[in-house]
């Protein structure tokens, strides 16, 4: 099976109730993609990402299997999470992308599934409309 994913890929910054802080890969095109792949789709990740996004997230993407096309802008979408107490978290935006995934460079007849996954606004409304339509 032929999946598409549209979504950005976000950096998530989670501070442990004060103690420490860390930083990981995050945004529902990750987490969408990777479950596929593991379902054992084939999987096309179209996602916008920052100049400021780290290679090691992209590698590790990669190395699932998952055929990545990236769309550069100028900020990668980030969010620092506190996590309060047990069932509280608290998350703020760090930064936004100001470039919307508003194109598909595919053929949409190659894939089974079509999965839109924005996490803050990065994928244009006329997109869906596009798939729609197509």
């Amino acid at each position: 099976m032929r999946v598409l994913v549209i979504g950005a890929l976000t950096v998530d910054y989670i501070d442990f109730y004060g103690k420490y802080r860390e930083e990981m890969l995050g945004g529902g095109a990750f987490y969408s993609s990777i479950a596929a792949r593991k379902l054992g789709a084939k999987v096309t990740l179209l996602t916008i990402v920052g100049r400021d996004f780290n290679q090691k997230y992209l590698d590790f993407i990669e190395s699932t299997g998952t055929e990545v096309h990236l769309l550069k802008g100028e900020n990668t979408i980030k969010f620092l999470n506190y996590l309060i107490r047990p069932g509280l978290r608290k998350q703020e935006v760090l930064s936004t992308t100001t470039r919307k995934i508003a194109e598909i460079p595919f053929d949409l007849k190659e894939f089974e599934i079509i999965h839109i996954t924005p996490v803050l606004g990065e994928v244009d409304d006329v997109l869906a409309e596009y798939i729609l339509k197509n």
